[in-house]
């Protein structure tokens, strides 16, 4: 925005605009945005003293990972429609399996045949939990570096990981974080497990800080009446 009528005044441009932002957004990642802003000027919008020098001041991007987005990747560099495999060489016609009545084919064997216990187990239960489930936050934050400070200011990197996936149909796994890359330390962790007990439901967190200090909660509530619950919580304070 230009003011002709502040343009006027002494040491003034009449400029109003101090930064620019822009957002960038694609449909290859779920929930995908990338903003940045500049700050236009190297000092007070407006002023004759300010000379028209960008500066990125401030970078933040947010996306999601799944399962299916890496499918969708894969079928976009690779050509082949999302969920349709490539096709196959022609089978040769192979006779029927023995067993059956004179001139029919034998029934086929079972799903499991020729598995393990333990391997029968692991693929009676594929499919029944929740795949991996990832999102991503970072933000940059900048500050413009002055000549006669002293010393420089300094800006914040952060990126944030929230993953959660069903390793059954009655378990649930998430856990969250965020990294500083400024100070070079994590911040708060929360992982949080949950369990369908069908009429109940448990819920285990584990909480910590970035001091050392944690907390732990347990609950535990009847799904058809929530004021019928246990809570039991532990908390400790260490040195900071």
């Amino acid at each position: 925005a230009y003011d002709f009528e502040q343009a006027k005044d002494s040491g003034r441009t009449g400029w109003t605009t101090g930064s620019l932002s822009n957002v960038f957004t694609s449909d290859l990642l779920p929930g995908f945005t990338l903003s940045t802003t500049h700050q236009l000027w190297s000092g007070p919008v407006g002023y004759q003293s300010s000379h028209f020098s960008p500066f990125l001041s401030s970078v933040s991007t947010r996306f999601s990972l799944s399962g299916s987005t890496l499918a969708h990747l894969l079928a976009l560099f690779t050509g082949h429609a999302e969920g349709t495999p490539p096709a196959q060489p022609p089978r040769t016609a192979q006779p029927p399996p023995p067993g059956g009545p004179e001139g029919q084919p034998g029934a086929p064997p079972p799903p499991t045949a020729g598995l393990g216990r333990t391997d029968e187990i692991a693929a009676r239960s594929a499919g029944g939990g929740r795949g991996l489930m990832m999102s991503f936050t970072y933000d940059d934050q900048r500050v413009r570096p002055a000549a006669d400070t002293l010393p420089q200011p300094q800006g914040n990197r952060t990126l944030g990981v929230t993953m959660s996936f069903s390793p059954s149909p009655n378990w649930q796994v998430s856990w969250n974080t965020q990294y500083n890359f400024t100070k070079g330390e994590f911040g708060q962790h929360v992982l949080r497990l949950t369990r369908d007990l069908r009429r109940w439901r448990a819920t285990f967190d584990f909480l910590k800080s970035p001091n050392g200090n944690f907390a732990f909660n347990f609950n535990i509530v009847l799904l058809d009446e929530s004021d019928i619950k246990f809570n039991y919580d532990q908390q400790t304070v260490g040195n900071p």
